[in-house]
């Protein structure tokens, strides 16, 4: 747990989800979030092509999820992609343009040969939790996400005053970027982890390791057997500005 006055961290994944962006809309704007992690449709994105971030905009108990285009089951066989012609991904962004988000989704899918589940399918790679304890009533609850800067922002109001919360995936960097600052009359106090939810519904057998320092946080992932020796891994770095404390 950190007791802090503004908390910033970047994690790298090693192993996406691109910012699903309509150009005429510069911001997406609303007043609810994913009440629960059946509910990731809801979520709020980001990316920068390779790597992606989904943030649920729990105030007080924020759902983080990360993903990763090499995030995908192992198997006997050597995955491999198909080439997509120029003209179609052309198609793909002009139906994209104009609306037409099926046609250019069964279009992707069609053309890319990508079948849900089993051996090789994609999945999530682990949960980022920032929980923090309540003071008073939620009020002024807003969560944002700027099509033209790939930023997400989840701002609300209590008895401690105003607060926000950042975030980006940068491109030059290849890391997600969060802040989290806390009321101008006050400190933060928050506990930070990275976990695998048993809502993820991944396979039995799995094998999951976390460790933390002062400052840092990672999650290793091992498949279950016969591909165990196979898996990916995230951390955290923190950087906290202000007065600094932290909590096992």
């Amino acid at each position: 747990m950190w007791n802090k006055k503004i908390l910033y961290f970047a994690l790298v994944c090693i192993a996406s989800l691109g910012v699903c962006a309509q150009p005429v809309i510069r911001q997406v704007h609303s007043n609810r979030f994913p009440a629960t992690y059946s509910k990731w449709q809801e979520a709020l994105l980001a990316g920068n092509g390779k790597m992606g971030i989904m943030v649920f905009g729990n105030p007080l108990h924020e759902t983080v999820v990360f993903t990763d285009r090499f995030f995908n089951f192992p198997g006997v066989k050597s995955r491999t992609f198909a080439e997509v012609p120029r003209d179609t991904l052309d198609l793909i962004k002009k139906y994209c343009a104009i609306g037409k988000f099926k046609e250019a989704n069964d279009l992707a899918v069609r053309t890319s040969h990508w079948h849900d589940g089993g051996e090789g399918g994609r999945h999530p790679g682990f949960v980022l939790n920032i929980d923090m304890d309540a003071d008073g009533e939620i009020k002024d609850y807003r969560r944002i996400c700027n099509y033209e800067t790939g930023e997400i922002i989840v701002r609300w109001s209590d008895d401690r005053g105003e607060w926000e919360r950042r975030s980006f995936v940068s491109r030059d960097a290849n890391v997600s970027v969060f802040e989290l600052q806390a009321p101008a009359s006050g400190g933060l106090s928050c506990a930070v982890s990275l976990q695998m939810l048993e809502e993820m519904n991944f396979p039995k057998g799995m094998k999951v390791n976390s460790l933390h320092a002062k400052d840092y946080l990672n999650i290793r992932v091992n498949y279950a057997p016969p591909m165990d020796a196979e898996g990916y891994e995230g951390g955290i770095r923190v950087k906290a500005v202000g007065r600094f404390q932290f909590f096992t």
